[in-house]
């Protein structure tokens, strides 16, 4: 998980989702980060849009599929 959070291009967004997985609530992480809680939710929804690409990538070229070939049932 340490290597998917470290894909996160944006530092705001990387540190919004590190605070989330380790509990913190919104208020909390705002905060900390100087920011509005609403920001908060927008980081967060963007980490988890960037972790669900970058988890679905590393998971396809596991398995040797190219990032772009569908998907089958096993």
């Amino acid at each position: 998980m340490l290597e998917a959070l470290h894909a996160i291009p944006d530092e705001q967004a990387r540190a919004v989702m590190a605070f989330t997985l380790d509990g913190h609530p919104d208020s909390a992480i705002a905060a900390h980060l100087y920011i509005d809680p609403q920001k908060v939710r927008n980081l967060r929804a963007k980490a988890r849009a960037l972790l669900r690409v970058y988890l679905t990538s590393s998971h396809r070229r596991k398995e040797g599929r190219p990032d772009d070939a569908p998907r089958t049932r096993r």
